[in-house]
C-alpha cells in the first residue's frame, strides 16, 4: 500500500509517511490515541485509532511461541585450592667440627 497519510496532533500537521510508517510509529509509541491522520487528497481528519483499526494490517497476530531456552546451571562456586603448610627448614644440629 503506497497511500501517503498525514498526522495531526495539537493541531500542527506532520507527513507525509507511508500507512507502514504509521503503523510502525504505533508500534514504537509515536502515534498516540489522540492523534489524528488523514489520507493524501481528503480533507477528512480520522482518529488514529479508527483509521489503524480500519487497515488489515493492522488486525492483531497471534503471539509467536516463545522459543524453549535452556536453564542454566548454576556456576560451582570453586574455592581457592588451599596451599600446603610451608615447611620450615629444618635446622641442621650444628656441632662444632672438632
Amino acid at each position: 500500500m503506497s497511500t501517503q497519510v498525514y498526522l495531526s496532533r495539537n493541531f500542527t500537521e506532520f507527513g507525509a509517511f507511508t500507512v507502514a510508517e504509521i503503523l510502525d510509529f504505533k508500534k514504537r509509541g509515536i502515534v498516540l490515541d489522540g492523534d489524528f491522520i488523514r489520507e493524501e487528497g481528503s480533507s477528512a481528519w480520522v482518529p488514529s485509532l479508527d483509521f489503524l483499526s480500519s487497515l488489515p494490517e493492522a488486525a492483531p497476530k497471534a503471539a509467536p511461541k516463545p522459543k524453549a531456552v535452556k536453564e542454566a546451571k548454576p556456576a560451582k562456586e570453586t574455592k581457592p585450592a588451599a596451599k600446603a603448610p610451608a615447611k620450615k627448614a629444618a635446622k641442621k644440629a650444628s656441632t662444632p667440627a672438632e
